[in-house]
């Protein structure tokens, strides 16, 4: 299992290796929306579990003994990014 902040690298390759993953992502500062949609996503898609206030993490950790998760879609991942790159960088 792997209990951490949501930073995609890490998220994907523990799901990569069939691990279970609690994310918390960052809910304040630079760059905490990305984090937060990508783990919505794969909550979503029944991949992680997602800790959105901390003082719920002990719960989760928990209930990640009885969690199944899905397989990481193959190319799941790109569509969300091409979607964030394209509307946080875009020209203006």
């Amino acid at each position: 299992m792997m209990t951490g902040n949501a930073s995609i690298e890490s998220a994907v390759e523990a799901l990569k290796m069939g691990k279970k993953v609690v994310a918390v992502p960052r809910l304040e500062g630079e760059h905490n929306h990305s984090q937060r949609e990508l783990v919505e996503a794969l909550e979503r898609e029944g991949c992680l579990l997602a800790v959105y206030d901390v003082d719920a993490l002990e719960m989760r950790i928990g209930e990640a003994g009885e969690f199944i998760p899905k397989p990481l879609p193959l190319g799941a991942a790109a569509p969300l990014i091409n979607e964030f790159i394209s509307r946080e960088f875009t020209c203006r």
